[in-house]
């Protein structure tokens, strides 16, 4: 899978705003890349422009004049421009952020108002992080279903037949036990039958998003992935 951004690593960027996208600026460029991803010739999973919902990227709906339709605009104008090149084999992955300390249902962070539609998405993933006490956000403890439950339920009924991801998630240090959070994970995963695949963020970032950032969180890991849920045939 390949997390797809436009951007030059500044949020302000207006080289690489939606519209210049829809204008035609980036036909070429978005070109290339169709054309390279059908002659590897396997499955490639575009996870294209992600938490779209949030306010720290150039593609979201805030820097975007709080204009959903755009997003969707866009998204579609991508997948349409590899479809003219062929290129079947590239998948399309929409991913909202779950982020806790904005609504999800109101205005630009309603992230369903940016869906594209079923025939431009492959897969509906989510981003969403338990982040506790670390650094300045001082959140309260989540579990895996309180930060991505409503979720779930909210798009199965917009979009049923399609198989969902945790593109990212995972669990800080600071406030509670981050081995228990991780074990009560992987037990709740299996209630979400829609969810076919999850990736955890293992990078030293905001926080210690590793899983081995302590021995116990390492083995809660080991033990937690060690069902034969997560095996594969």
């Amino acid at each position: 899978m390949v997390t797809w951004e436009p951007w030059d690593q500044n949020v302000e960027c207006k080289e690489y705003r939606l519209n210049t996208i829809l204008s035609g600026q980036w036909d070429s460029y978005l070109r290339q890349w169709a054309d390279a991803i059908r002659a590897w010739g396997k499955p490639v999973l575009i996870r294209w422009g992600h938490e779209m919902n949030g306010t720290w990227y150039p593609w979201d709906g805030v820097h975007n004049d709080s204009d959903p339709v755009r997003y969707i605009k866009t998204f579609r104008y991508i997948v349409n421009l590899f479809r003219e090149r062929k290129c079947a084999n590239a998948l399309w992955v929409w991913c909202p952020e779950m982020v806790l300390h904005l609504p999800r249902s109101d205005g630009p962070h309603d992230y369903t108002l940016y869906y594209p539609g079923d025939s431009f998405v492959d897969w509906i993933a989510f981003d969403g992080y338990n982040f506790g006490t670390v650094g300045e956000r001082k959140d309260p403890w989540r579990s895996f279903d309180e930060i991505f439950g409503e979720a779930y339920q909210r798009m199965t009924t917009m979009a049923p037949a399609k198989p969902m991801m945790i593109a990212e998630f995972a669990c800080g240090e600071g406030g509670g036990s981050k081995p228990q959070w991780i074990l009560e994970t992987f037990k709740s995963i299996r209630r979400y039958p829609n969810i076919k695949a999850w990736l955890w963020f293992n990078i030293l970032k905001e926080a210690e998003w590793v899983v081995d950032s302590s021995a116990e969180s390492l083995k809660a890991f080991q033990k937690g992935i060690s069902t034969t849920y997560y095996k594969t045939l």
